[in-house]
């Protein structure tokens, strides 16, 4: 993932303009490379790396090295139970994409309870039949995601399956220069 990581990072970055933020959490964000990526290019942005206590003792130390360690905290919990409130976007890159549809909707929820109304979600996903077609190789990744873990890669319907039990809303996508799409949602009416 952290190799992964690395070449998706930048062009997540260089894709979705995140200046209309000031804070951001990385859920499920590992040792935190996609949230420094970020909040480089994006100097005015404060972040939070939320992810399970192991991992963000990890991150904690990796992120301490980076020029942006003023600007971004790390939290240790558990994204089924909740997540850290009052951010203006929260972003879950190569999360979903691991879980079953209930599982995802479970951390889909927690992140609706989180967000205010005017708060964004953004998943970062291999998104089948969308994006850069020069990869597409997203329904050979769903096949082994399917086989190996009982997950799957999603269409952008499914992600809108999704998000409706969830309390959210597709309001945008977003292709990146890579194989991966930012689906952008905003909160539904009720939590």
């Amino acid at each position: 993932m952290s190799d992964e990581t690395r070449l998706v990072a930048p062009q997540v970055a260089a894709a979705y303009d995140f200046s209309q933020f000031h804070t951001l959490v990385d859920v499920g964000g590992g040792a935190g490379l996609q949230l420094a990526t970020v909040l480089r290019a994006f100097p005015q942005l404060e972040g939070t790396l939320f992810e399970l206590p192991h991992v963000a003792a990890v991150a904690q130390k990796a992120l301490s090295g980076e020029a942006v360690a003023d600007r971004c905290q790390v939290v240790a919990g558990d994204f089924f139970a909740t997540v850290p409130s009052g951010a203006d976007a929260y972003l879950l890159k190569r999360v979903l994409h691991d879980w079953s549809d209930e599982d995802a909707i479970r951390i889909l929820r927690s992140c609706r309870q989180a967000m205010g109304p005017t708060s964004k979600l953004l998943v970062v996903e291999i998104i089948i039949g969308f994006g850069n077609q020069l990869f597409p190789y997203g329904e050979r990744l769903d096949l082994l995601m399917q086989v190996l873990f009982g997950s799957q890669e999603r269409t952008l319907a499914e992600y809108e399956g999704l998000f409706s039990q969830a309390g959210h809303c597709l309001s945008a996508t977003v292709p990146t220069a890579g194989a991966h799409g930012i689906v952008e949602a905003i909160p539904i009416d009720t939590p």
